[in-house]
């Protein structure tokens, strides 16, 4: 085995791998923030400790936060592997070798305990020898995946904003004011108020999140637009144009969410065909 199969290999793994704790940890800090969410009304509704709601909330968010944060590392070097990768495998760009060593000193001892199935050849479909069309083909692929998927996960972020807000407003408006007849309900409006607030912030913060994936379904589109465009003009190809195409949409894939792999995994199939027809069409029309 060559160095650079080797060093292909070892990104593989790396990839797949730092992407799943990536997610994993971003996964957990996104399901503590909707915890967030429904602690205070919950807290409301029943009754619970006076503040215990409001306080409960500000914990989840905060360790939801630090999920997030830490989930923020693993992303930066998932994403530096799937650029190099692309680079690698799309035009044969050398691999760095001293950022893969570093990367193999902090990560790869780590890989023993997993299975061996996390080494992905076949992420992309398009195939062939290294050339500027092959990289072409594998950015139209990955941005054609990541606007149909990013445009479904801002539905279903809109949903479940939807849901959580419909929510919060009737258990914190509706829940029954405690205290006796005459006694001053002031401490009580003040604590719902403070725990409507609370809601409302981090309602606004799934806001962001719904509206991020659909920035991020808009960019993939439009880069998934000019990497067709430049694959037209494949034999009179200007470099210059090539790579700010390519970099243009793996910075937006780099700076919009994750997208979860259970989400894929679930959209996998009938977008798969939908993929399978969109190149059968492409090929018929050429």
């Amino acid at each position: 085995m060559t160095f650079r199969d080797s060093g292909l290999e070892h990104l593989q793994q790396l990839r797949s791998w730092l992407f799943s704790r990536a997610k994993l940890w971003w996964g957990l800090g996104i399901l503590l923030g909707y915890f967030a969410i429904g602690a205070v009304p919950t807290a409301l509704l029943f009754g619970w400790q006076e503040w215990g709601g409001p306080l409960a909330a500000v914990v989840f968010a905060i360790f939801g936060r630090l999920l997030i944060w830490l989930s923020e590392g693993y992303r930066e070097d998932a994403e530096w592997t799937l650029r190099t990768i692309e680079f690698n495998r799309g035009i044969g760009l050398e691999i760095d070798a001293a950022k893969l060593a570093n990367l193999k000193s902090k990560y790869l001892h780590r890989l023993r305990n997993h299975d061996s199935s996390l080494s992905d050849s076949n992420y992309y479909e398009a195939a062939g020898d290294p050339s500027p069309s092959l990289l072409i083909r594998m950015e139209r692929e990955s941005a054609w995946w990541t606007e149909q998927l990013a445009k479904k996960a801002s539905k279903m972020v809109f949903i479940v904003l939807t849901i959580l807000a419909l929510t919060s407003v009737l258990a914190i408006a509706f829940g029954a004011l405690e205290g006796e007849a005459g006694a001053d309900l002031t401490p009580e409006v003040f604590r719902r108020a403070y725990g409507l607030a609370i809601c409302a912030i981090l309602l606004l913060d799934t806001l962001n999140l719904g509206v991020k994936y659909s920035k991020l379904s808009v960019a993939a589109q439009e880069s998934m637009g000019s990497l067709s465009a430049i694959l037209k003009q494949v034999d009179d190809l200007s470099v210059p144009a090539l790579m700010a195409a390519v970099s243009e949409y793996q910075s937006a894939r780099r700076q919009g969410p994750l997208i979860p792999d259970w989400f894929k995994c679930y959209h996998k199939k009938t977008l798969q065909r939908v993929w399978d027809e969109t190149l059968s069409t492409e090929e018929g029309s050429s």
